[in-house]
């Protein structure tokens, strides 16, 4: 028998998975045009708006704001530490003779608790007063025609040139000062217009110990 031969199968080449195939070419990249300032896109992004520069007149107007408001405050300061701090007064008698003198420009401290020997500001029956601070709450003060002055029994030392007696037409002694009120005496204890004529003063009716007394007539 005849023996029959066969060829042998071809092989199949497989395109390379690189390789573009015959016939197709690959479009060359598209070349983006320069960007000039006719075809440069529009900036659609929201403007600042410019400052306007302020007149001379705004200026002005402003600056007289400024000094407006800082006056107002200089005066509401003043007029606080005047009405809740301290006191200025002018003395217009000789009752505190000679540590305070008519004409004197009296300063005093609100704020400040009186104690005894203080020299204080004070009203009865809506005029001002000077005195010294000799008797405080529950003190017995006792004076006499003679001259005898005591607090609780005691005799007071001084440095008063006068001697102290009671006022004709005032107040009873022995006398004890009730809670919250102060027993006033003048330095120039001649002029009785003190508590031995009207009694002890209200804490409340004291403007203030003195803590400086500027002398305005010679000394």
């Amino acid at each position: 028998m005849d023996e029959i031969k066969t060829s042998p199968p071809e092989e199949t080449i497989k395109p390379d998975a690189g390789a573009e195939p015959e016939g197709e070419q690959t479009p060359p990249p598209e070349e983006k045009p320069e960007e000039t300032a006719e075809n440069k896109p529009e900036d659609i992004s929201p403007k600042k708006p410019k400052k306007k520069k302020k007149t001379k007149k705004q200026k002005l107007i402003e600056s007289l704001v400024r000094f407006i408001i800082k006056l107002a405050a200089l005066a509401l300061t003043a007029y606080l530490l005047l009405t809740f701090v301290i006191g200025v007064f002018v003395n217009h008698s000789n009752d505190m003779y000679p540590s305070v003198r008519d004409g004197d420009l009296v300063i005093t401290l609100r704020v400040k608790n009186s104690v005894y020997g203080d020299v204080v500001a004070y009203t009865v029956n809506g005029e001002r007063h000077f005195g010294r601070v000799v008797a405080m709450a529950g003190d017995e003060v006792y004076i006499d025609e003679n001259g005898r002055f005591t607090v609780n029994g005691y005799s007071q030392i001084e440095t008063i040139y006068y001697d102290t007696r009671p006022a004709e037409g005032g107040i009873t002694f022995p006398y004890t000062v009730r809670e919250g009120e102060l027993f006033v005496l003048n330095d120039l204890r001649d002029n009785v217009t003190d508590s031995r004529t009207f009694g002890a003063i209200p804490e409340k009716n004291v403007e203030g110990s003195i803590v400086l007394s500027l002398r305005r007539r010679g000394f």
